[in-house]
């Protein structure tokens, strides 16, 4: 990652879910030869799921569809990612502008 990525994800405006996101789901997933990332909410919401141990008293996390595309444009907020297809969320990242 670079400098702006890394001064972007240290926004306290950024939730530790878009932080998540934008490494496992997006960077993690990145064509370097385009920039690009096809991905699908589906796939997206593993990324942001939690499923504890079993004997943990901690709570799963299944996020909603709704929530997953709120955290993706909070990322676009902050211009970490751009949109550039609708029928899949098939993302620019800023490495390659």
């Amino acid at each position: 990652m670079n400098q702006a990525e890394y001064a972007a994800l240290d926004s306290p405006e950024l939730s530790a879910e878009a932080v998540t996101l934008y490494v496992t789901g997006f960077r993690q997933h990145m064509d370097y030869a385009s920039g690009r990332v096809l991905v699908s909410l589906a796939a997206m919401r593993r990324k942001l799921e939690f499923i504890p141990p079993v004997g943990s008293t901690a709570k799963p996390v299944r996020p909603t569809v709704q929530k997953v595309r709120s955290v993706i444009d909070m990322l676009v907020r902050h211009q970490l990612i751009r949109c550039v297809a609708v029928s899949y969320t098939h993302l620019t990242l800023p490495t390659k502008r």
